[in-house]
């Protein structure tokens, strides 16, 4: 399974290396997809948008991608791996330090964009059930 999983990386860093000179059309898929996030508050409630920080673009297509095939527990990066069935990212070498993952669409309003990432709108009470799990 871990040769499989290198395989997908080296395929994945060969599709972003070829990558799309139309950054119009990157830019607007990127508004359309749903996007990833992981607790970084464990203070404050699932509820308040303070306590999520989204995953770097990279990240969060990956998380994406996986989603879509039914895939479930995987590498995202050196150091993370993600157990979608759980909802948890935790450290690959350490799977006692752990953090809650969310799933949030993009298409449906409820993510507003600011000049340096993404922000949850003030509906997010009311839309907590969005998170498409």
């Amino acid at each position: 399974q871990e040769e499989q999983e290198e395989q997908e990386e080296q395929e994945e860093q060969v599709e972003a290396e070829a990558g799309d000179d139309d950054d119009e059309e990157e830019e607007e898929e990127k508004e359309e997809q749903p996007r990833w996030f992981w607790k970084s508050d464990l203070d404050l409630e699932d509820a308040d948008a303070a306590a999520w920080t989204q995953y770097p673009d990279k990240e969060s297509k990956k998380i994406e991608k996986k989603y879509q095939e039914g895939k479930s527990k995987f590498k995202i990066n050196g150091r993370y791996s993600v157990d979608l069935d759980e909802h948890i990212q935790h450290q690959t070498n350490d799977k006692n330090k752990q953090r809650s993952i969310k799933r949030h669409p993009a298409a449906d309003g409820h993510l507003l964009l600011s000049s340096s990432s993404y922000e949850l709108c003030c509906d997010l009470v009311r839309c907590s059930g969005c998170y498409c799990f």
